[in-house]
């Protein structure tokens, strides 16, 4: 079993997975999500920040969110992102590898 910080649900059913199998063919994995909440919410701060300063400041704020690829980007009192972990448990997959099932 392991924990992963998207909901795979989420992650299949969002408008981001559906415009990653357009643009490349195949959906992307929970990574790739974070990748990119990761660089929005950079964006997102950097719309109103001036420096180093104000941007960690801008990051930090409680009222501080933006739009992530499955749900708002919002963060703890402590730094880290406000969310679900999804948990998942590894089984033989039926071509030989491995897949991932999400339990509920």
């Amino acid at each position: 079993m392991i924990a992963v910080p998207v909901e795979q649900i989420s992650l299949d059913q969002s408008r981001f997975q559906q415009q990653a199998k357009k643009l490349w063919g195949e959906g992307v994995s929970w990574r790739s999500a974070l990748g990119y909440d990761a660089t929005r919410a950079l964006t997102t701060a950097l719309a109103t920040a001036t420096s180093r300063r104000s941007l960690q400041s801008t990051l930090g704020n409680r009222e501080f969110h933006g739009i992530g690829a499955t749900q708002s980007i919002k963060f703890t009192e402590t730094g880290d992102r406000k969310g679900a972990i999804q948990l998942l448990r590894i089984a033989p997959g039926k071509n030989g590898g491995n897949q991932f099932i999400p339990l509920k």
